[in-house]
């Protein structure tokens, strides 16, 4: 459930052990829970709980709204599950059984928390091996044969500049990974090819977004508003 704190914050809910040890049966050697547990604590400060399930020295704080700062409409699903003999999950990062409770999420009571907030602190920026660049789009991978070399991105008032690197690490999302390396030419199971980037560029950007089904998102706020009106009337009886 979400709560009364107007301070905008990433959701913070780990994967379950059960999906962990999915991608590990398919394959994905080192990332098991034993694997990938340890790097969630390194990267927590979980406000609320401690032990060997939680991080308390990260740079990421992890905390939930308390019951009392509760929206309404929270406080509303709460009383319908009690009802209804729902278990209530304090810690939803180690109590993994079915039931509802308050999100975790990454923030501070007064701001959000940004990887730039949490990693790139003064010490960090200070670094003579680092380079950031503010106002750029990165725009397209450049290839050497099958390996990345490179990127292009627009930067300041447009100015297109290339960026060489030995290692390229493309991280935006599970969402815009892929639709990143459609625009740049790759497609799965075929070799890397920049003559297909115009074509990419209309599949993966404008002709999808020309036709998103903006009647079914109205359709499922309706349908959210309904519910949620039932179940504040179903708490108040």
């Amino acid at each position: 459930m979400g709560g009364g704190s107007s301070v905008m914050g990433m959701v913070a809910y780990r994967g379950t052990p059960d999906d962990y040890a999915e991608w590990e049966a398919h394959g994905a050697a080192g990332w098991g829970w034993n694997d990938v547990l340890p790097y969630y604590r390194k990267l927590e400060n979980d406000l609320d709980f401690g032990g060997d399930m939680h991080g308390r020295s990260g740079p990421v704080p992890i905390r939930r709204t308390r019951p009392d700062d509760w929206a309404p409409l929270s406080k509303a699903v709460h009383a319908f599950a009690q009802e209804r003999q729902i278990p209530f999950i304090a810690d939803m990062n180690a109590d993994f059984r079915d039931g509802y409770g308050a999100v975790p999420m990454s923030n501070w009571p007064d701001k959000r928390a940004s990887a730039a907030i949490c990693y790139l602190d003064a010490s960090v920026r200070a670094r003579g091996n680092l380079t950031i660049v503010n106002g750029a789009t990165v725009t397209a991978l450049l290839f050497e044969g099958r390996r990345v070399s490179g990127v292009t991105a627009k930067v300041g008032g447009g100015e297109v500049k290339q960026f060489n690197a030995r290692e390229i690490i493309l991280s935006t999302g599970g969402v815009h990974s892929p639709a990143f390396l459609m625009r740049s030419g790759h497609r799965a199971g075929r070799p890397p090819a920049r003559t297909r980037h115009r074509g990419a560029r209309r599949s993966a950007g404008r002709r999808r977004e020309s036709v998103q089904p903006r009647h079914r998102v109205r359709r499922l706020a309706a349908a959210s508003q309904r519910a949620a009106g039932r179940l504040a009337a179903a708490a108040s009886r």
